[in-house]
C-alpha cells in the first residue's frame, strides 16, 4: 500500500499561539507526513481546555497547492467563557465537540471523496479513532489507525465514566486495522488488567515518544552546571513535585551546592512557594512558572545535568501507563534521569544504564539517587554520555515508519 492521503484526528494545545509538548503528536505527524511523503494531509485539532481558543481547527496541507484552514463555531460551549475551562478536568460538552467535528470536517472537504477515499485515518483518542471506523464502514477510509498517547485503566475517579471510557478503548482496539501504544504496558494492561480478547483486539503496536536529540542545545560537559538538579513539567500531584522538594531539602543538608530548577506551572504553584518559604530554600529553588515556549524550556533544562521525575505510586494514576514525555525530553537534553519506579521507562533507564530509579516514591530514596549523582561526578557524565547516544539513536522519522512497516504500509517519497 503507497498511500496518498492521510486524514489525522487529534486533539492539540495551543498556548500563546503555540503548539505546545502537550500537544500530543500534532508537531510530530505534521512533520512526518510533510516529508513529501503524501500528497494531501487533513489535520483535524480538537484544542484542550487551557488552550487560547477552543473552536477545532482542520487544516488541508496539499503539496501543490497553499494550505487552507477552516474553523469550527463554538456553539457546543452554551455561552460558556473559555477561561472557566480547567486543563486538568475532561468536559462532556468538549467530547461532544470533538464526535460533531469529524463529521463537521468531513463534510468541508466532502469535495476529495467524488474522487477517491482516505488511505490512512488517524484517530488519537478512542472517540475520534471511532468515528475513522465509521467512516471506514461508510466506504470513505481505507485504514484506520487508534493512537494512544495518554491512556490509563483507570482513568477516571467516577466508575460510570470509566466504564464509558473503557468502553469506547474496547470498541476502538477490537475495530481499528491497528493500535499505536505509547508504551508496551497499555497492551499487556488490556489483556491482563481488563481481560481484552486478545484474538478481536487489532495489531498492537508499540510507538514510543521520540524527540531524538536536540544537538543544538546539548552543552560541553565543562559549560554544564553539575550540581544543577531540573524538573520540568506540569505542577500537579500526578507529577510528584511536592515529593521532589521534600527530597530536595535532604539533598541540600547534605550536599549545600546543590540548586534546584522547577520549570512549569499548575494547580500546585502557591502549595510549593508555601513549602520553599517555610524551609527558607529560596536561595536554592528556582521555580519559573509556566513557559509555552519549547525551544526556552530546553534552553534552561540543558543548563544541567541531572532530570528529575518523582512521579508517586497513586490510585488511578496515568504514568505506569505513559511514555512521560518528560523523560524523553530530559533524553533530548542530555539529561541523567532519576525516576520514581512508576513509568515503563524506568526499564530502560536501568538495563541501557541511563541513570537511577529508586527502590519507591518516597522523599529519602529519591534524596538518595540524587546525591549518588552528585557525589560522583565520574559516574554522571559516563550516564549523560549513554543517554546522548541513546537520543542520536531514536527519531520520530524511525518510530512512525518502523510502526507503519508492521502494518505493511509503505510510503514512497513524492
Amino acid at each position: 500500500m503507497d498511500p496518498k492521503v492521510v486524514f489525522v484526528s487529534t486533539y492539540t494545545f495551543i498556548k500563546n499561539g503555540i503548539r505546545t509538548n502537550a500537544s500530543g503528536p500534532v508537531i510530530p505527524l505534521r512533520c512526518y507526513f510533510w516529508n513529501k511523503k503524501v500528497d494531501v494531509i487533513f489535520f483535524l485539532e480538537q484544542p484542550l481546555p487551557g488552550s487560547d481558543d477552543l473552536r477545532v481547527i482542520l487544516t488541508e496541507m496539499n503539496l501543490r497547492l497553499p494550505e487552507k484552514k477552516f474553523i469550527m463555531q463554538q456553539a457546543f460551549l452554551f455561552g460558556k467563557d473559555i477561561s472557566s475551562f480547567d486543563s486538568n478536568k475532561t468536559y462532556f460538552r468538549l467530547k461532544f465537540r470533538d464526535l460533531i467535528s469529524n463529521f463537521w470536517a468531513l463534510f468541508k472537504i466532502k469535495w476529495y471523496f467524488r474522487k477517491d477515499c482516505i488511505d490512512i485515518f488517524i484517530g488519537v483518542e478512542s472517540i475520534n479513532a471511532i468515528c475513522g471506523i465509521i467512516f471506514k464502514k461508510l466506504g470513505l477510509v481505507k485504514k484506520v489507525i487508534y493512537y494512544i498517547f495518554d491512556w490509563a485503566p483507570r482513568r477516571y475517579h467516577n466508575l460510570i465514566i470509566n466504564k464509558i471510557y473503557l468502553f469506547l478503548d474496547r470498541l476502538a482496539t477490537y475495530h481499528a486495522d491497528a493500535t499505536w501504544n505509547i508504551t508496551y504496558t497499555i497492551s499487556e494492561a488490556r489483556r491482563n488488567i481488563l481481560n481484552y480478547d486478545q484474538k478481536k483486539m487489532s495489531l498492537q503496536i508499540y510507538v514510543p515518544y521520540s524527540p531524538g536529540v536536540f544537538e543544538k542545545y546539548l552543552r560541553s560537559e565543562k559549560d554544564i552546571d553539575s550540581d544543577l538538579i531540573v524538573y520540568a513539567g506540569g505542577l500537579i500531584r500526578e507529577n510528584g513535585p511536592h515529593l521532589l522538594l521534600e527530597a530536595f531539602r535532604i539533598v541540600l543538608n547534605k550536599y549545600f551546592k546543590a540548586k534546584l530548577l522547577i520549570i512549569g506551572g499548575g494547580e500546585l504553584e502557591e502549595e510549593l512557594y508555601t513549602y520553599i518559604r517555610k524551609w527558607n530554600l529560596e536561595k536554592a529553588v528556582t521555580l519559573t512558572g509556566y513557559i509555552p515556549e519549547e525551544e526556552k524550556v530546553i534552553n534552561l533544562q540543558s543548563k544541567g545535568v541531572i532530570g528529575t521525575a518523582p512521579y508517586p505510586v497513586m490510585r488511578g494514576s496515568r504514568k505506569p501507563f505513559g511514555d512521560v514525555i518528560k523523560i524523553r525530553m530530559y533524553f533530548a537534553c542530555g539529561l541523567v534521569p532519576v525516576s520514581t519506579p512508576v513509568p515503563p521507562v524506568a526499564k530502560e533507564i536501568v538495563e541501557e544504564k541511563l541513570g537511577i530509579v529508586t527502590l519507591d516514591d518516597s522523599p529519602e530514596e529519591f534524596a538518595k539517587g540524587i546525591l549518588e549523582l552528585l557525589r560522583d561526578k565520574e559516574r554522571l557524565f559516563v550516564l549523560r554520555r549513554n543517554v546522548i547516544d541513546k537520543a542520536r539513536k531514536t527519531s520520530w522519522e524511525n518510530t512512525y515508519t518502523s510502526a507503519f512497516m508492521e502494518m505493511k504500509i509503505c510510503f514512497k517519497r513524492r
